[in-house]
C-alpha cells in the first residue's frame, strides 16, 4: 500500500460537514506508533509490513503414532495410530491429561466427532463408532467394514463420509449401532486419503490426483 486516504465529517457551526482529509505516507516514519504495536515501516517499498504469525509450544503429549485430532470444549480426540482412540483433557493447556482411551482393532488415522460419539477410521477395519458419552470409559456402539482402508473420516448430520483409500464411501449413521452404506464413489485416477464437509459439498484429497469436490445435494 503506497498510501491510504482517511476521510471523516466533522461537525461545525454550519449545518453541512467539514471534511478533512489527511494521506497517509509510509515512506516516512514521523507518524509511527511504538515500534512494538507495528512490524516494520519500509520506508523503501513506501509500505506498512505487519508481524508474521508466531507460534509457541505449549505443552506437547507424547503418544503412539498420531494421526489426526479433533477438539470438544476442553477434550480432545486423538486417533493415535495402533493405540486406536485417545482422550484427552486439554482444560490446562499447559499439560494435558490422558482421560480415557479405546484401543481400536485395527490403526486409527482419522477421527470426527459428533454428539456423544467418536467416529474412527480405523484403516482396514474399515469405521468404527465410539460412545464418548463417559470419557473415562469409551465403548464400541458400533462399526462397519469399508470394502477398502478406512484413512478419514467426516461427519455432517446423520452421514459419514469415509476416505476409504480406493473411493469414497457414504454412510447412514442415523443409528450409530449399526451404519449402512448409502454409496460408494470412485475417483477417476488416485487414492483418497482424507475428505471435509462444508454444507452440500464433500472436498476430497486424492493424492497426486489433487483435491476433488463432490456434491452431497
Amino acid at each position: 500500500i503506497a498510501a491510504s486516504l482517511v476521510a471523516m465529517a466533522i461537525p461545525g457551526s454550519t449545518a453541512s460537514a467539514v471534511p478533512n482529509e489527511y494521506i497517509e505516507s509510509f515512506t516516512t516514519t514521523a507518524y509511527r506508533d511504538n515500534a512494538a504495536n507495528l512490524a516494520h515501516w519500509n520506508t523503501v517499498a513506501g509500505r506498512l509490513e505487519l508481524p508474521p504469525l508466531a507460534t509457541a509450544t505449549l505443552s506437547a503429549y507424547i503418544t503412539g503414532a498420531a494421526r489426526d485430532v479433533v477438539v470438544r470444549g476442553d477434550l480432545a480426540f486423538v486417533a493415535d495410530g495402533p493405540q486406536g482412540l485417545r482422550i484427552f483433557n486439554i482444560n490446562n493447556t499447559a499439560a494435558p491429561s490422558l482421560v480415557g482411551t479405546y484401543d481400536t482393532p485395527g490403526f486409527a488415522r482419522g477421527v470426527a466427532v459428533a454428539g456423544e460419539h467418536a467416529y474412527v477410521a480405523d484403516d482396514a477395519s474399515g469405521l468404527l463408532v465410539i460412545s464418548i458419552a463417559n470419557p473415562a470409559a469409551p465403548t464400541l456402539a458400533g462399526s462397519y467394514n469399508t470394502s477398502g482402508s478406512a484413512m478419514g473420516v467426516a461427519v455432517s448430520g446423520n452421514v459419514a463420509l469415509i476416505a476409504d483409500f480406493v473411493g469414497l464411501q457414504s454412510l447412514n449413521i442415523s443409528n450409530p449401532a449399526s451404519p449402512t452404506l448409502t454409496s460408494t464413489t470412485y475417483p477417476p485416477s488416485g487414492n483418497v486419503y482424507d475428505v471435509a464437509i462444508d454444507g452440500d459439498q464433500a472436498y476430497v484429497a486424492i493424492g497426486s490426483a489433487g483435491m476433488y469436490v463432490f456434491s452431497l445435494a
